[in-house]
């Protein structure tokens, strides 16, 4: 034989390759073996590799005795291979029996059993094996190591891990052992993000509006998964990490792949590319029958479809008029009896209208089409100018907020009392005290008091409900505005706005000379049409939602006044460290209850998880991040613009420090409640948030050249040095 094909020289132990110890890596194995001379020395080397430090090691910590081992040497004949790997017939960390993996490289297969060469991965479904994941470039033929190795499994009794080779059209199984190794749990394989929540739920909640988001989710969940056919109760899609909101990816991952037509290509993108992290053992298997499933997602995909923007529109007209009837409520003239009933009612609207999600997702819905119309058509590869084609369209009342205010501090020229008066104090009751009796004066608080009826309800953490409504602490509305009095000659965010308006226009007009044929012209001008409105909608509706929340809070702080009267907490703001039911039910003394809580609070304050957890969260064990290196920072460019100015470095809107006109604000997230803030800022740059985040619909608005999703931006930036953003690329430089 030798002479004419070369050998594989393996190592086999006698403890190798059974259900308890593996050995893998452990011993030699040598490869293309050509003479008798070389022969010779891989088998020495074979049998020497069983006294060798590391194997020693390995079976002194497995308990084996040393003096029963022995080693055989194993001559296979070494093939020219074309693609060689491993596979699994079971979920490697848990033993699930529902998955088959495939890692496949070119080339000889010492490199990936080795890890030296990241093999591409296909993972299948069993029965049936339909393609989880993976390219679907190699899986033809992945498919097939796939059901060969059932086979073998079947023969041999047990879960396998198989090395592979492929030889033009012949495929050979190398080597075939029992799966061994330690079992991991699912739920600590189990992938946890706030990627897609810290923006408007960035801090610690308290157990109030923990209980009240946590049955939200469910009750919107639930009606997403009962549409296709499956069980929300068996593992949750939202969950608490250090008090913060995290998003269940794994069973993101597990729903998306039991969706029809699908492919796992889409499911990556629908998870913001994280998909290749998430641990396969982690995914949920969602079992439906097939025609089932189908009959499902065609339903979902006909009603997202009609969601035209004229029938979201009245949704939200409908909507908002359900919420106005609780704002118009006065908790304080109701008894206690009344009081709970009234907090049963808002929070039971809140819960029952799970239409929302549906009409959010097919408001959104538009610009993603306009994504993909302008990437094929116009080769929108950045996807700017998507977005720039939806920028300054007008309406939304998170950004009509901002320019509202600006409006009201613009028309104060030729006012110096009332000048005067807001640039004394930031408080807007000194300013009554101020301008009482003044004509001027009472104009300009009557201006104000509409403002706040207008836009009131808003917050800058408005999901949290001890978090004060800007009509309860119009703190952040105060600095702003005076900060506009003090420089409102400087800067022109309306004219900002307007010329991006007008940009928008002429852009409009340079597509449609791209573009080929008037069917293709006007799919283009509905889609920027109901692209633009998509959006505006969906925070306007998020708006109507903040009404409820505001009146809702409210009755919360109502009830209680009225149970710190009674002794059963100490003040009115405690009654958010009560849950719903506590809050429905209570009628005993919970101060030190109440007091634990806080303090349990303020403990998970002071932490700082990861964007990204997998399984379970151990703060002892998490290293603190350490400085960037380089000066460039990369993040997703959301409205194409240069800007070259100092940096703002803000932690809080309401911090102490104000934004002064023409500087970069650096922000860890960004969202409806920072319009006021954001307004006059000359570029924005955000730790957090992505194409569809409420900061970046804002700055799109407002025609701000924006990068978000930075990652460490407030970290490594500092207040007071000199920033190059470029809005197109998405990068930010720290020029000093």
């Amino acid at each position: 034989m030798l002479g004419s094909k070369p050998l594989a020289v393996r190592s086999s132990a006698t403890t190798e390759d059974h259900p308890v110890h593996s050995f893998a890596g452990q011993y030699v194995t040598l490869l293309g073996v050509r003479d008798l001379a070389a022969l010779e020395r891989a088998v020495k080397a074979c049998w020497a590799s069983l006294r060798a430090e590391d194997a020693i090691t390995y079976r002194a910590k497995a308990g084996l005795n040393g003096a029963n081992v022995a080693m055989g040497v194993v001559l296979q004949v070494h093939m020219a291979a074309d693609a060689t790997g491993v596979l699994f017939t079971a979920e490697p960390m848990t033993r699930r029996r529902d998955r088959v993996i495939v890692e496949s490289a070119h080339g000889a297969g010492e490199t990936v059993v080795s890890g030296r060469l990241a093999p591409e991965r296909h993972v299948f479904s069993s029965p049936g094996l339909r393609l989880l994941s993976g390219s679907r470039g190699f899986s033809k033929q992945a498919r097939r190591l796939a059901l060969l190795a059932r086979r073998a499994e079947t023969r041999l009794g047990g879960p396998l891990d198989i090395e592979w080779a492929r030889s033009g059209k012949d495929i050979y199984f190398l080597q075939a052992r029992p799966m061994t190794g330690h079992i991991v749990p699912t739920e600590d394989l189990q992938v946890w993000s706030n990627i897609n929540t810290a923006e408007v739920l960035p801090q610690v909640l308290t157990p109030c509006s923990w209980s009240l988001i946590r049955q939200l989710q469910h009750r919107m969940f639930r009606l997403i998964f009962k549409e296709f056919g499956q069980d929300i109760e068996r593992t949750p899609v939202v969950g608490l990490v250090g008090g913060r909101i995290y998003f269940n990816l794994s069973v993101a991952a597990g729903l998306l792949r039991a969706i029809p037509l699908i492919t796992p290509e889409q499911i990556n993108a629908l998870l913001g590319g994280v998909r290749s992290e998430l641990p396969e053992g982690g995914i949920p298997q969602f079992k439906a029958p097939p025609l089932r499933l189908v009959t499902r997602f065609l339903k979902v995909l006909l009603s997202i479809a009609a969601a035209t923007p004229s029938r979201i529109e009245r949704f939200r007209r409908s909507y908002r008029a359900q919420t106005l009837q609780f704002e118009r409520q006065n908790p304080r003239t109701m008894d206690l009896a009344e009081l709970r009933s009234f907090f049963r009612n808002v929070a039971r609207h809140l819960l029952s209208e799970g239409r929302v999600i549906f009409m959010v997702a097919a408001a959104i819905g538009w610009f993603e089409r306009l994504r993909r119309f302008t990437k094929v058509h116009l080769g929108d590869e950045g996807e700017i100018l998507a977005q720039q084609l939806v920028a300054g369209a007008g309406g939304m009342e998170s950004a009509d907020a901002g320019l509202e205010l600006w409006g009201l501090a613009d028309g104060l020229r030729g006012e110096p009392e009332v000048i005067d008066a807001v640039r004394e104090s930031e408080d807007p009751a000194d300013w009554r005290r101020l301008l009482q009796g003044k004509p001027s004066g009472v104009k300009f608080l009557q201006n104000w008091e509409r403002f706040l009826e207008r836009h009131g309800h808003r917050a800058v953490l408005e999901l949290e409900l001890a978090e004060p409504r800007w009509r309860e602490s119009p703190v952040l509305l105060a600095r702003s505005f005076r900060e506009y009095v003090n420089s409102h000659e400087e800067m022109d965010p309306v004219g900002r706005r307007q010329r991006s308006a007008l940009a928008r226009e002429e852009l409009l007009g340079a597509c449609f000379s791209r573009l080929n044929g008037p069917l293709l012209r006007g799919w283009f001008r509905l889609l920027v049409r109901w692209a633009a409105a998509g959006l505006r909608l969906r925070e306007n509706i998020k708006s109507s939602a903040m009404v409820q929340f505001a009146a809702l809070r409210r009755v919360l702080l109502e009830l209680g006044h009225r149970f710190a009267k009674r002794g059963l907490i100490d003040t009115a703001n405690d009654i958010f460290y009560l849950t719903f039911d506590e809050v429905e039910t209570l009628d005993r003394d919970s101060r030190a209850m109440v007091r634990e809580r806080r303090q349990e609070h303020d403990c998970h304050a002071r932490m700082q998880p990861p964007p990204v957890v997998v399984g379970r969260w151990e703060p002892a064990a998490e290293k603190s991040p350490g400085e960037a290196h380089g000066r460039i920072l990369q993040g997703i460019g959301i409205y194409p613009g240069l800007v070259t100015a100092t940096a703002r470095v803000l932690l809080d809107a309401c911090d102490r420090e104000t934004l002064r006109p023409g500087e970069i604000l650096v922000a860890p997230f960004t969202n409806s409640g920072w319009a006021p803030v954001m307004l006059t800022a000359a570029a924005l740059v955000v730790d957090t948030g992505g194409l569809l985040s409420h900061g970046s619909i804002l700055a799109r608005e407002y025609g701000i050249p924006t990068v978000v999703n930075v990652g460490s931006a407030t970290r490594v930036i500092r207040t007071g040095q000199r920033l190059h953003v470029d809005g197109a690329r998405g990068s930010v430089k720290i020029l000093d």
